[in-house]
């Protein structure tokens, strides 16, 4: 009976050692977090005095006639200043960044000197010229007033030019102030909605998915669509972009507001 006693109780011992060391594993090994706002991201534009895409995908920019300026918190060289004549960065075709064929969010922070004369300031431009061949997103100009968009200052998508179809925001985005839009696909439903500051702002349906096969580069600050022509304007935004982001997803809301929120 004593060794029947004394064996039930060294059991029990090891049962609670193994418990606890069990417990401490978990709390001295725990899963790592992961970070939300980096899930799905294709292209992320920090410009810290650079182009380089810190999403770790090597969609890296280079840059044409562009200064470093400070960001939305006066931080010295956390932003790009883009002159409205000459400045753009250029990034190489990627199969991904077509946007085809899937949700995507692409969010960027900008303060603009003015509006441009013609129909917008080019933003992010992936586009071939009309006749849905490409994606481009921009800040509608005085160009605009009695057509698309009704006006200047507005968020702006197309596919991808001329009278193909488009999506415009409802608010105004002033001039000289930074202000974060985002612009949010769904593939599914085929609607595409705008955010400023975080807040939802509009949502237009009907707007097909990006043409898989436009290989043209990316352009930030610039019309993509080299016009044999010459008759199309180059779209050049005059004013300050940071924090510019790519998603292969619609983020949440609640993501959306903690992007607005980041201190860096």
């Amino acid at each position: 009976m004593n060794r029947y006693i004394t064996l039930l109780i060294v059991a029990l011992c090891l049962s609670a050692m193994s418990i606890s060391f069990t417990s401490c594993s978990k709390k001295n090994n725990p899963k790592p977090m992961v970070d939300s706002l980096k899930v799905g991201l294709l292209a992320y534009y920090p410009f810290n005095n650079n182009a380089i895409d810190s999403s770790g995908k090597g969609n890296d920019g280079a840059v044409n006639n562009i200064t470093s300026a400070s960001n939305r918190f006066g931080k010295a060289n956390t932003a790009y200043y883009f002159n409205g004549t000459s400045s753009y960065i250029r990034i190489k075709d990627n199969p991904a960044l077509r946007l085809s064929s899937t949700d995507f969010t692409i969010n960027y922070w900008v303060n603009l000197d003015d509006y441009i004369v013609y129909s917008g300031s080019a933003v992010l431009a992936k586009a071939n010229g009309p006749y849905q061949n490409g994606w481009n997103t921009s800040i509608t100009g005085y160009g605009s007033v009695g057509g698309e968009g009704g006006g200047p200052g507005f968020a702006f998508y197309n596919v991808s030019g001329g009278g193909d179809p488009f999506a415009v925001g409802h608010s105004v985005i002033s001039i000289g102030q930074w202000t974060m839009i985002t612009v949010q696909y769904s593939n599914q439903f085929k609607a595409l909605a705008f955010y400023i500051n975080g807040v939802a702002d509009a949502v237009i349906s009907n707007i097909p998915t990006p043409n898989p096969a436009t290989a043209v580069d990316l352009f930030i600050g610039k019309n993509s669509y080299a016009d044999p022509s010459g008759s199309t304007p180059e779209y050049f935004i005059k004013g300050k972009l940071d924090d510019i982001r790519i998603y292969n997803r619609v983020i949440s809301p609640g993501q959306i507001n903690n992007l607005f929120k980041l201190t860096y």
